[in-house]
């Protein structure tokens, strides 16, 4: 199979979990898809790839403000207020490692989000066993 074929199937698998997902589901994805992108931003220091590591970095930017976006404040207003101030401190400490070409922030960032990504599921489990 060609590169092109291969990404062309990729994007249609992405594409019908996508449409397929909950909105749980989605919020989950978005969670991977910071981690995947913040390991790969790692790579792309360890690689002198310096451009695709500030791309990288600003996708991943760019999902965490989607994220502080799509908080629901009505339903658990303490939650949302607390992981507003986390996604501020995880957008803050990915400029600085960008700046600064600092891996060490990055596992940071990657270290919050998986514990978010696990509480979430973990809350996601709690839910549908009620």
């Amino acid at each position: 199979m060609t590169q092109a074929a291969l990404a062309a199937y990729g994007a249609v698998k992405v594409h019908s979990a996508i449409e397929g997902a909950s909105p749980p589901q989605l919020i989950s994805m978005l969670f991977d898809g910071v981690s995947s992108r913040l390991n790969e931003s790692l790579t792309a220091i360890e690689a002198g790839e310096i451009a695709k590591k500030g791309e990288l970095i600003s996708q991943t930017i760019s999902i965490l403000e989607y994220l502080t976006a799509v908080l629901d404040e009505h339903k658990a207003p303490e939650v949302a207020n607390n992981l507003q101030g986390l996604y501020r401190y995880m957008v803050k400490t990915l400029l600085n490692a960008n700046i600064n070409n600092d891996p060490t922030a990055i596992e940071e960032v990657i270290s919050l989000m998986t514990e978010v990504r696990d509480a979430w599921t973990e809350m996601m489990r709690s839910e549908a066993a009620h």
